[in-house]
């Protein structure tokens, strides 16, 4: 509310602001007209669909990856630095190279985006399944149990935790890899792009639009995996 009532002072205390900031009638003005746009729709669902698809991506080689190289000591021992070296270099400057590789388009911006949440997968499970207690996998093994019981009922529970973790943080990260890649123009179309072109006419009000709608994407996102922590991972810290 404090917020809210800010927003409307500050283009009476400051009427230059209006260059940066949207008054709220303006605001709600270009939200309504952006509802009923369908292109606005349709850069919208541009950008969830390449999100959606760099986050599955990132998934589908960060998660094998991270299984390797944490529970095989010779092979993290040999890939330590360069993952370390991989995942210390900005997506952004790395965003030409993927250009220029797969060429100017959704492939270079979904490739781009993929690497990092592939980064924050292959982390983060890395780090989970060195955590796993060895006790417990001790006792299965004394049972007669083999490799994939162990799997199923010690590694996969003891690293949930650090895998929704990188859920969390890669779903967000691939909505901003996105609209980056989008505003760096990599592409035509989605909600970065459409940030890029209002800010070049001017069109302050559908700016902000475009920028509050990525905003409120990414906290629903967020309170997605939180619920899903909540509701699957109740044991931890037990």
């Amino acid at each position: 509310m404090i917020l809210f009532f800010l927003w409307l002072l500050l283009p009476i205390l400051f009427p230059n602001a209006t260059y940066v900031l949207a008054a709220p009638v303006e605001w709600m003005e270009a939200l309504i007209e952006n509802l009923r746009s369908s292109t606005f729709w349709e850069d919208t669902g541009s950008t969830l669909g390449k999100a959606a698809l760099a986050f599955a991506l990132g998934f589908g080689i960060g998660v094998p990856l991270g299984l390797l190289l944490g529970r095989i000591n010779w092979l993290s021992d040999a890939f330590e630095l360069p993952v370390d070296f991989a995942r210390s270099i900005p997506v952004s400057a790395l965003f030409p190279a993927f250009v220029l590789w797969l060429g100017i388009g959704s492939g270079s911006q979904v490739a781009a985006a993929a690497f990092g949440c592939a980064m924050i997968f292959v982390i983060n499970i890395i780090y989970g399944v060195r955590a796993c207690r060895p006790q417990r996998e001790a006792y299965l093994k004394t049972l007669g149990a083999g490799p994939w019981i162990v799997f199923t009922k010690v590694i996969a529970w003891e690293m949930s935790s650090p895998l929704l973790s990188a859920a969390r943080l890669s779903l967000s990260n691939s909505l901003v890899l996105i609209v980056v890649t989008e505003m760096l123009g990599g592409g035509v179309g989605g909600l970065g792009q459409r940030i890029q072109d209002s800010r070049f006419a001017y069109r302050v009000p559908d700016m902000w639009v475009a920028i509050v709608v990525i905003g409120v994407i990414g906290l629903l996102l967020n309170r997605i995996i939180t619920f899903l922590e909540r509701r699957f991972i109740h044991w931890q810290g037990m």
